[in-house]
């Protein structure tokens, strides 16, 4: 059997290979009766507003990279769940230029964003990555994180995280699961 990042070989390929496939992320999946394993991107967007809300903010924004569908996926599905509570959404996307910016640039840009936000935001963002982004566009920004801008990642990437000052919280996406229900299909 053969276990794919939908991302990365064409249909086509897949196809000639004549072995059973499964696609992991397939979120826009276009092969026909292929299985495929993706995030659950309602429920981690739900668990980062259920657990902002609980903690009193009322002001939310999303942090993405409009280059890839997870994270307009992401965007999407906290947009909807941060509407359903009532609350207001801000949204920044990198455009399709940005995954062409360097880090500063992509920094600079976020931290123009992030100084037009109220005080006392909850801020998703589309990965650990972004969220290190974040935290330091803030730090530029003369944006105090947690205490202006409240910032949580998604993956849990322990290096990231950790290593990020201040320490970046974050959703933790159980991958070593995935890998094992996707062996068993």
């Amino acid at each position: 059997g053969l276990i794919v990042n939908k991302d990365l070989i064409s249909d086509r390929i897949l196809a000639e290979l004549k072995l059973p496939v499964i696609c992991l992320h397939g979120d826009d999946s276009s092969l026909l009766n292929t299985p495929s394993l993706t995030v659950d991107h309602f429920m981690i967007a739900k668990m980062a507003v259920d657990y902002y809300a609980n903690l009193g903010f009322r002001n939310f924004a999303y942090c993405g990279v409009d280059n890839y569908e997870w994270s307009r996926r992401r965007g999407h599905y906290f947009q909807q769940a941060v509407n359903a509570s009532g609350y207001r959404l801000f949204y920044y996307k990198g455009s399709a230029k940005s995954k062409k910016k360097s880090w500063n640039e992509q920094i600079k840009s976020i931290a123009k964003w992030v100084k037009k936000l109220p005080e006392k935001t909850a801020m998703l963002c589309c990965n650990d990555e972004q969220a290190e982004c974040v935290v330091k566009a803030c730090e530029q920004a003369d944006v105090i994180v947690p205490e202006d801008i409240a910032v949580l990642g998604i993956d849990n990437d322990e290096f990231i995280c950790e290593l990020s000052f201040p320490s970046i919280s974050s959703i933790c996406v159980n991958y070593e699961e995935a890998g094992y229900q996707a062996a068993e299909m």
